[in-house]
């Protein structure tokens, strides 16, 4: 897997561990049997275009799962939204039919993350595709909002000046922190002749 794919992982655990509230793993193995792989291609099988075949049993991983009481949440990170809608509708299957076996856990939520889309127009269909099979879309601009939002609400972040070990949340800080006091953004503004720039979607409310 690509060094930039494990960090949005990371970045995206760490948003469902400190804004959320569940206890997170990335990049989680497991095993796909033969047994799990008729079961859910079974369910796919009237919406494919030609019949998927059983296979043998093969070892696959979850972006993040996140646990918390009696539910739980598999995520699929996707960092330039290139991944087809019955592969995300097939990765996160799979990942709830894992979870809900392995934790006993039958209270599961679907989501569905990108940092960037360079398709806008193809965007909308494929986000509400998506949302109308009960998965959440969430953009990396909305993640790093509501971590915000939470860092400015949780005095015991920003009321501390101490030593801060979570390098998301003290870049997040920062960041803010640095932002107020100049009271003007800080990040430099993306130069105009940089054309293929200019059809990036970063976030789900844009379309």
């Amino acid at each position: 897997m690509p060094l930039g794919g494990q960090a949005f992982e990371e970045f995206t655990a760490a948003y469902l561990r400190e804004v959320q509230g569940y206890i997170v793993m990335s990049h989680v193995d497991y095993f796909r049997s033969k047994d799990m792989i008729e079961h859910i291609e079974r369910e796919f099988k009237q919406e494919d275009k030609q019949e998927r075949k059983p296979k043998q049993g093969y070892w696959s991983d979850i972006d993040v799962v996140g646990l918390k009481k009696e539910e739980a949440i598999v995520v699929s990170c996707d960092e330039n939204c290139s991944k087809r809608v019955d592969s995300i509708l097939r990765e996160l299957r799979y990942a709830e039919e894992y979870v809900r076996k392995t934790y006993g856990i039958s209270n599961i939520r679907k989501m569905y993350v990108f940092a960037v889309c360079w398709s806008p127009r193809k965007c909308p269909e494929k986000f509400k595709k998506l949302e109308e099979n009960n998965i959440e879309v969430k953009s990396f601009v909305d993640m790093v909002r509501e971590f915000v939002n939470k860092l400015r609400k949780d005095y015991k972040v920003l009321g501390v000046r101490g030593k801060f070990t979570d390098p998301i949340l003290w870049a997040l800080r920062e960041l803010d922190l640095i932002r107020t006091c100049l009271g003007k953004e800080i990040l430099p503004p993306i130069p105009r002749e940089e054309k293929y720039r200019q059809n990036i979607v970063v976030e789900v409310n844009q379309r």
